[in-house]
């Protein structure tokens, strides 16, 4: 099967430009309606099971899974790095990122350890990233080498996704949990909202 390069580059970016658009009206649509009545509307809920944002999170993550399962049978010597075994590592955290994401498993763990299900889970998977990067110091310094390009690419990612979720949980923990109104004194909401 001869595919023509061109049109799948030009697939990709229309893939990639839907899923960003797509992201981008969850997480208004997100957080218009806990602007709005307080709580996320149950089909857009990120922290629900199953529902539209969910899915479509899991699928993404899935989805890229899949790309490092298929990098780590690329034909390559023993000695060549990155190493078959870097690959299916990266594959298989980002593949039960994705299952966690659809499934909520960290909040299904808190039996086994007492902080996981909490909001103390980054901690728990910021280490696991940690532990990895040092692991597999010199398979990262080879993709660095290879293309710094894609490497750049995956350190935004990443940090933007850390960044996104301890944002994310100042937001819900702290933000959400106060009321307006101890925040900002009756006066001034008044003089805002009334003229």
């Amino acid at each position: 099967m001869n595919v023509n390069p061109k049109i799948l580059k030009r697939a990709i970016d229309v893939a990639i430009g839907t899923a960003i658009a797509l992201e981008i009206g969850i997480i208004i649509i997100y957080l218009g309606s806990i602007l709005l009545t307080r709580q996320p509307f149950s089909f857009f809920d990120m922290d629900g099971r199953m529902t539209f944002s969910t899915v479509f999170q899991a699928l993404i993550i899935l989805s890229i899974s899949l790309i490092f399962f298929g990098l780590a049978w690329v034909p390559r010597t023993p000695s060549e790095r990155p190493t078959r075994r870097f690959w299916l590592t990266i594959a298989a955290l980002i593949f039960y990122a994705g299952l966690d994401e659809l499934f909520k498993l960290h909040l299904g763990f808190h039996s086994l350890i007492p902080i996981v299900g909490t909001k103390y889970w980054i901690v728990i998977y910021s280490s696991l990233i940690v532990m990895v990067g040092i692991g597999f110091y010199r398979d990262f310094k080879s993709v660095w080498y290879f293309s710094r390009t894609c490497m750049l690419i995956g350190i935004a990612g990443l940090a933007i996704a850390i960044f996104g979720a301890f944002f994310w949980e100042i937001f819900k923990y702290i933000l959400l949990a106060t009321p307006p109104v101890l925040v900002f004194p009756q006066s001034h909401i008044c003089g805002v909202f009334c003229g």
